[in-house]
């Protein structure tokens, strides 16, 4: 069973020793400690890769615990707050932007602001921090993880949905005063200690079929959910329990067994994913960047607003309904959510017009060829990766700055797409296309 003293104590180690950075540290340590644990139970992109070419090779290799770390001791925290907590002079890391970020977004980010980044660290004259490549993915880990975890919830918020819903019509719980809700339903007590909503997913999509009939009956229409409704239903069927129970935590997440079930389970048979085709063509939409919300809780509210029409279409084929265990749901999840935040689809192509035009080959060179100012950056072919990418222009772009600067070259910004094109450029140059001969004059 899992203990959150024990967890608690083995965690302090991440709390900084420096005056400046302990306290907001140690509050960010005590809101975050469900976080930790939220990335820690549901393995939201902490799969580690098992080598180029083999089948998770595309989950992030990176620890989002050791990446909280790195957070605070690199001094992020002195700008950057975390769910309110930290420094106020720069953007809300997990609450920005409101849509999710992929890995390469993220790099456009910190590329587009960092000259800004270094002039506040002149001003206030700290040392830019340096990063291991290592370092970096974890940190990328962290960063991607709290942007899929949902605030705590408003109960009031939720027990307006609660009532607009019509939850109560079916359900009632035992402790709420004055509750009067229905008796067909279960009494929903009993979720009061499920903390998460993975489990509120689950266990929704399970009994969905079951709910779908009564509704029917009654002659009501299947509510839907809207960006934070489902978080704060949860946040407010947590606190009508009547006394403390033992709270239901599950066992890590694995992405790759996700990625089995989406098999398994028939969710292919409909839907594409980022690295899988659907079998029949239906319409389904692909479960990959655009279709997925940004957090778990948003996810949950997709699958109840869909389950419906998921249940017309399967009976339709002839399938039958899956049912999912609270650690496949978990594992669905983290394969579906991991899988999308560091997929490139970069083209080599346009990549190469991306550093010509951003004014990379100014001062880099691939290859042979004679030596800019900057490092050749031929050993980069078939090793980068987005956060080793992330790591050197982080590291070494103060000095890249100062050339610019002298020289009046205005920092280029950078897109995610654009990002993305320029690795797969880098991973494999596109050669210069032979000029075609002009055309004879007659």
């Amino acid at each position: 069973m899992f203990s959150p003293d024990r967890f608690k104590k083995r965690w302090l180690v991440i709390i900084p020793k420096t005056d400046k950075q302990r306290a907001p540290a140690r509050r960010l340590f005590e809101k975050l400690c469900v976080l930790v644990l939220f990335c820690t139970m549901f393995g939201i992109a902490i799969a580690a890769a098992k080598g180029s070419g083999g089948e998770s090779s595309y989950f992030l290799p990176g620890n989002p615990r050791t990446g909280l770390r790195v957070f605070t001791e690199k001094g992020c925290i002195r700008c950057h707050a975390i769910q309110g907590e930290g420094g106020r002079s720069a953007p809300d890391l997990a609450r920005s932007p409101a849509s999710y970020t992929s890995a390469s977004q993220l790099v456009a980010e910190m590329w587009n602001h960092a000259p800004r980044m270094w002039e506040k660290m002149r001003i206030e004259q700290l040392p830019a921090p340096h990063f291991e490549e290592s370092e970096m993915t974890d940190l990328f880990a962290f960063l991607l993880s709290i942007r899929s975890f949902d605030d705590p919830g408003n109960p009031e918020m939720g027990r307006q949905v609660f009532a607009s819903k019509s939850c109560s019509r079916c359900h009632s719980i035992q402790g709420m005063s004055g509750s009067k809700g229905g008796r067909i339903g279960p009494d929903l007590e009993r979720w009061t200690n499920l903390r998460n909503a993975v489990q509120w997913a689950q266990t929704m999509w399970n009994h969905a079929a079951g709910m779908r009939k009564e509704m029917t009956r009654q002659g009501l229409t299947w509510p839907q959910f809207q960006e934070n409704d489902m978080v704060n239903l949860i946040a407010y069927v947590r606190t009508q329990s009547s006394e403390a129970g033992n709270l239901v935590y599950i066992r890590p997440a694995d992405p790759v067994a996700g990625k089995s079930l989406f098999q398994s389970k028939g969710c292919s048979q409909c839907h594409k994913s980022v690295h899988t085709t659907a079998v029949k063509s239906v319409g389904a939409p692909e479960l990959g960047r655009a279709a997925l919300p940004r957090t778990v809780g948003q996810f949950a509210g997709l699958m109840w607003n869909h389950a419906p029409r998921m249940a017309e279409r399967m009976q339709s084929l002839g399938m039958k309904q899956p049912l999912f265990s609270d650690k496949e749901m978990a594992d669905l999840i983290s394969y579906l959510f991991s899988s999308r935040y560091f997929e490139i689809s970069g083209n080599g192509k346009e990549g190469k017009q991306v550093f010509q035009n951003k004014g990379c080959a100014g001062c880099h060179t691939l290859g042979s060829g004679p030596a800019g100012v900057g490092p050749n950056l031929k050993d980069w072919q078939g090793e980068l990766s987005l956060t080793r990418l992330a790591a050197a222009l982080w590291n070494h772009g103060p000095s890249m700055l100062e050339h610019m600067q002298q020289q009046k070259i205005e920092w280029p910004s950078l897109r995610r797409e654009e990002i993305e094109n320029l690795i797969r450029f880098l991973e494999a140059p596109v050669p210069d296309e032979p000029s075609k001969p002009g055309r004879k004059k007659s």
